[in-house]
């Protein structure tokens, strides 16, 4: 794989020894003041949303809509999945919203109400092996071609010209780089949010963007009360600059403690996870301010670096909706080679 950038916000990933996490002064982990930050009111706690999100979207979408709904008085929680099944959980109202989609999602999926106000861009960068001698910088240069894509991206499947040689869908971005360098198809195309950048693997490289447009946020039919309301909040968001320092990943919610998140390699119950586990909270837990979250990788059970990396996503998400993490802990090969 070639070198990752894990975009958990603008958070730089720090890898401490112990001794060194232990050194720190407590007020050099202290908690933001409240109303350090205008991060604006927030109303009278209304009850909780569960939003889905398409596995391969940014986590600056999950903080956008964190501090949307926080200010009209919900929480809200954040499952990831797969798009065909993340559209179609939103659709049925297994969930409230699905996070991030273009325009037009309405049409094939008419439970779906889209919110009006952006939520943020969405871009179509295309990827080739290396070596692939035909230049692409349009969709009109994918005539002749074999066209992967992810499942249910409708817009990347309406602007496919009519004489490509054929396409294939799969449902991670990952799935489609093996597809690539397997040979079952010359060009792949994906979404991007907020510039995110893309995981590759050794061997492909980027040939170009086809497009960018706006991205928005839909709910279920059930809830299309509350689509003025996220509207609204939204905009507000963008007229006091909360909006940018999210996406700078300069802003903190103001009611949240610092956020140490420790990976660890193996299981709960294994002896020197859980030894590392009441090391570390022994010390955290005189000090004001802090949560401290852990990870295991499973490594026992989880074999290869994409399946650990897998199943620890979507904690990730979960845990750090708010804010990014402010400290993070590796322990062990498994837990360094997530994060780098």
């Amino acid at each position: 794989m070639m070198r990752i950038r894990l975009r958990l916000g603008a958070a730089t990933l720090v890898f401490l020894c112990l001794g060194m996490l232990f050194s720190l002064p407590a007020q050099g982990l202290a908690p933001a003041k409240a109303g350090e930050e205008d991060a604006g009111e927030a109303q009278q706690a209304r009850g909780t949303l569960n939003l889905v999100i398409n596995v391969d979207e940014s986590t600056v979408i999950d903080q956008l809509l964190y501090e949307a709904y926080r200010r009209i008085g919900y929480t809200i929680t954040m499952d990831a999945a797969p798009m065909t099944y993340a559209i179609q959980m939103a659709n049925s109202g297994e969930r409230d919203s699905i996070a991030s989609q273009t325009q037009g999602l309405e049409t094939n999926f008419p439970n779906l109400v889209m919110v009006p106000e952006q939520l943020l861009d969405v871009s179509f960068p295309a990827f080739t092996r290396e070596g692939f001698e035909k230049r692409i910088e349009g969709w009109e240069d994918l005539a002749g071609l074999r066209v992967g894509h992810l499942y249910q991206k409708t817009y990347i499947i309406n602007h496919l010209p009519a004489d490509i040689e054929g396409s294939i869908q799969r449902e991670t971005f990952f799935e489609l780089n093996e597809a690539l360098l397997a040979g079952e198809c010359d060009v792949i195309i994906t979404s991007s949010t907020a510039d995110m950048d893309m995981i590759v693997k050794e061997g492909v490289r980027y040939a170009a963007t086809l497009d960018k447009m706006p991205s928005y946020t839909y709910l279920n039919k059930q809830h299309a009360a509350l689509v003025p309301e996220v509207a609204e909040s939204l905009a507000a968001m963008k007229a006091d600059g909360t909006y940018d320092k999210i996406r700078a990943g300069e802003h903190r919610d103001p009611t949240a403690a610092k956020i140490v998140l420790h990976i660890s390699s193996y299981y709960p119950n294994d002896p020197w996870d859980t030894q590392m586990q009441d090391g570390i909270w022994g010390e955290l837990s005189a000090m004001e301010g802090i949560s401290y979250h852990n990870i295991p990788l499973f490594s026992n059970r989880f074999r290869t670096e994409y399946e650990r990396a897998e199943n620890a996503y979507y904690a990730v998400r979960t845990m750090c909706l708010s804010s990014p993490p402010d400290l993070i802990i590796a322990s062990d090969d498994s837990a360094i080679a997530f994060v780098c």
